[in-house]
């Protein structure tokens, strides 16, 4: 937002109106400060007045999404539920992170709500081929929203032609009219694979709809995934303790390992969060000659009082450039002038309670995942569908919640690296060096 600011400034001129800098989705935006001002008053006068559905509105549409959230998900009205008579499967597939299990609670007490009967799968894909269901009530999900990890188990194998046919029967013996799958890159490849053999095994022919989770925030169709902001703060924080413990000491260089798989997400905004000097991911190719740069910039800052550089890597940054080797390369090349430390931080990145953003975010679009499939159970009354449409991976782009076809997703995905063709926040990438002050 600094950055933002810093160029609106720079656009303007004596004629120009005041702006604010604000976030829409994951965009920058400028509204007109005189728009902002008069919609704040607005808020105040409903209030006095205690027009209280004019209030909620003028909050914006986040809040009150919020607000109706609370209210459904925090009480149960028997005397008001319907009764469709679907039943909704939810499993999780892939690396646990926090906030999935708000997105099962949610999944859970909006598909009652309904009038559906929810089903939870345990162990991922192995449980849907070993039969491992169980029917959930409201209250076996309650205080799930602030826990870390997966209350159902996950894993990370995909559905294999043994598997198939003994998936396809556990759907049939429990008549599981839709499934939720909530997991990263594996949840999405999992929907896929389904899809794919609809033709072969006829009880793949539901409605079925993936929920972006997992740390890595390297699933194609969204630009966020839920658990990446929770691993975000975890990793901030150890690095701030990182950099305290070089008060103090004298020209130190820190190497700092995230995770992430081939994503360099994690690597990116902690850098730029932490206020790292640099990243080294694998989107962005390095060789040995930037790395002596950086050796190069090390070396004339420390001489220019700085008493520490830090660097923060992504775990598969480089088949042969790894950490260690940097850690290698930069003590022999700074004796005299730095030392250097290597740090990985292994899987306490994936641990931790949820952030505030990912509980909220867990909540809403698990009812939005139920909510979208008992539309689309009504619509096609049988669960024998074949449309490329009822098999979506529900996801954020900017400000928008959209559901896309699977299907139409394999062209935006490199399934040997697992991940997205394109990534927003690789945008980023000239700002942290111009904030670490590289030339």
């Amino acid at each position: 937002m600094g950055a933002e600011a810093t160029i609106a400034l720079l656009e303007m001129n004596e004629d120009s109106e005041p702006c604010v800098v604000s976030i829409d989705g994951n965009q920058m935006v400028r509204i007109p400060l005189m728009k902002c001002v008069e919609r704040t008053k607005a808020v105040k006068t409903a209030m006095d007045i205690k027009d209280w559905a004019t209030a909620l509105k003028l909050r914006g549409r986040t809040f009150r999404r919020n607000v109706e959230m609370y209210r459904t998900l925090s009480k149960i009205r028997k005397h008001e539920l319907p009764s469709e008579g679907f039943n909704i499967a939810i499993m999780n597939v892939g690396s646990p992170c926090a906030g999935c299990n708000a997105a099962v609670m949610s999944c859970v007490r909006t598909a009652i709500l309904q009038g559906c009967v929810p089903y939870c799968i345990y162990n991922s894909n192995e449980g849907l081929a070993t039969g491992q269901f169980q029917k959930m009530d409201w209250n076996d999900v309650s205080l799930w929203s602030s826990e870390g990890g997966s209350f159902l188990g996950t894993q990370r194998t995909l559905p294999s032609n043994d598997m198939l046919p003994l998936m396809a029967k556990n759907l049939l013996r429990f008549n599981i009219h839709s499934l939720i799958i909530i997991g990263g890159f594996n949840a999405y490849h999992t929907c896929l694979i389904l899809a794919q053999n609809r033709e072969t095994y006829p009880p793949f022919r539901i409605p079925m709809c993936v929920i972006p989770s997992t740390i890595n925030n390297n699933v194609p169709g969204t630009g966020f995934t839920l658990g990446a902001d929770s691993s975000l703060n975890e990793i901030c924080k150890m690095i701030d303790k990182i950099k305290q413990s070089a008060t103090g000491s004298k020209r130190r260089v820190f190497i700092i390992e995230t995770m992430g798989n081939y994503c360099g997400y994690l690597a990116t905004l902690s850098a730029m969060a932490s206020g790292a000097d640099a990243a080294y991911i694998y989107e962005e190719i390095f060789d040995v000659h930037e790395l002596l740069n950086d050796i190069r910039v090390i070396a004339e800052k420390m001489q220019t009082g700085a008493q520490r550089y830090l660097i923060v890597r992504n775990e598969k940054a480089s088949e042969n450039y790894t950490s260690e080797f940097i850690r290698q390369l930069f003590t022999e090349e700074g004796k005299g002038i730095f030392s250097t430390r290597t740090n990985i931080l292994g899987h306490t990145q994936q641990g931790g309670n949820p952030s505030p953003f990912d509980r909220l975010f867990g909540a809403k679009m698990g009812a939005r995942a139920v909510v979208h499939l008992l539309e689309q159970m009504k619509e096609y009354k049988k669960t024998n569908v074949h449309h490329p449409g009822t098999a979506t991976l529900q996801g954020l782009i900017g400000k928008h919640v959209c559901l896309t076809p699977v299907e139409e997703l394999v062209e935006d995905a490199d399934f040997v690296h697992r991940l997205p063709m394109e990534q927003w926040w690789m945008k980023l990438r000239p700002l942290l060096r111009i904030l670490a002050k590289h030339g």
